[in-house]
């Protein structure tokens, strides 16, 4: 199995608008994330069916910061 960064390199990605509550959407549901309202972030839906929640855009040269996780590891 590939390294976890290469797994977040290597999906589905959306952005996605934070809420005036704290929370994201979800499939369905909205889930509490640490980061300022209205701040644009990065949905990723994973080939293993997980999703995450980054700051920003995921690159190969850096380590993308992690906010949420739903669903299995990605290691």
């Amino acid at each position: 199995m590939g390294d976890a960064v290469d797994e977040i390199v290597e999906q589905e990605r959306t952005s996605i608008r934070m809420g005036d509550d704290g929370r994201v959407p979800i499939a369905g549901q909205r889930y509490k994330v640490s980061a300022a309202s209205r701040t644009r972030l990065v949905h990723c839906l994973h080939t293993n069916g997980s999703t995450s929640i980054l700051a920003n855009k995921p690159d190969k040269k850096q380590r993308p910061q992690l906010l949420f996780h739903l669903g299995p590891k990605l290691v």
